[in-house]
């Protein structure tokens, strides 16, 4: 049985829904208790642009632990709701790379795969590997900004 697709939420419908709604909405394009909290309380946004660019602020202004909250429920680039067909080997690759980044930085590792290929995604999680701990906290914080703006432009519309 194939599930209804999930529709956007119009803004206006999300500006003027109770602040509970609003938070439900929300916590499925990051799972940052705080994030959530500050979009919800700006309400109203009447444009997506203007929500779209709340949620960069918020997101810039989000503490480490903030972060680490909402990286907890991100998936591993190698499992299957990434999408796409991976080969084994690269499959293998991508467990062991994964494995090593989340040894090293203590969470998954982060990465907006819109138009990206497996072995792209592979050659970015090797090359951060080398990164110190600052660097990464940058790229992630970046990357969860491009993947949170895509989750919002899903989510809601005009």
């Amino acid at each position: 049985m194939d599930l209804p697709e999930e529709r956007p939420v119009p803004l206006d419908e999300f500006d003027a829904a109770p602040s509970s709604d609003a938070a439900a909405e929300l916590v499925a394009c990051c799972a940052s208790r705080r994030w959530v909290g500050q979009l919800v309380k700006g309400r109203p946004y009447l444009s997506l642009d203007r929500l779209t660019a709340a949620s960069d602020s918020a997101l810039a202004a989000l503490s480490w632990q903030d972060i680490t909250q909402a990286l907890a429920v991100e998936p591993r680039i190698d499992q299957p709701r990434i999408g796409g067909r991976i080969g084994d080997n690269t499959a293998r690759r991508l467990a062991e790379a994964n494995l090593a980044y989340e040894q090293r930085f203590g969470h998954v590792f982060l990465i907006s795969t819109a138009g990206l290929s497996f072995e792209s995604m592979l050659a970015s999680l090797q090359r951060r590997l080398h990164n110190d701990p600052v660097a990464e906290q940058t790229a992630v914080r970046t990357e969860l900004a491009k993947i949170v703006r895509l989750r919002l432009a899903k989510a809601f519309t005009d």
